[in-house]
């Protein structure tokens, strides 16, 4: 994450309790948006992290490719 100030040059922080707060709010917003979307579709919540967790297992794989 980028740090700017007026005046000063821009820094990248390692600080780690503001990278994981990040990480955190990134990781709800994609989760409240995909729980949004798929709400309609009434799928039992053991089947959609079944598929959850085979789509993204097969992502990693073809990354790792």
């Amino acid at each position: 994450m980028i740090h700017t100030e007026r005046n000063f040059p821009s820094q990248i922080t390692t600080n780690e309790t503001i990278l994981q707060a990040v990480r955190q709010e990134l990781i709800l917003a994609a989760v409240d948006t995909f729980v949004d979307a798929i709400r309609p579709i009434n799928v039992p919540v053991d089947e959609l992290l079944r598929v959850v967790k085979e789509k993204y297992s097969e992502e990693i794989r073809e990354e790792e490719e």
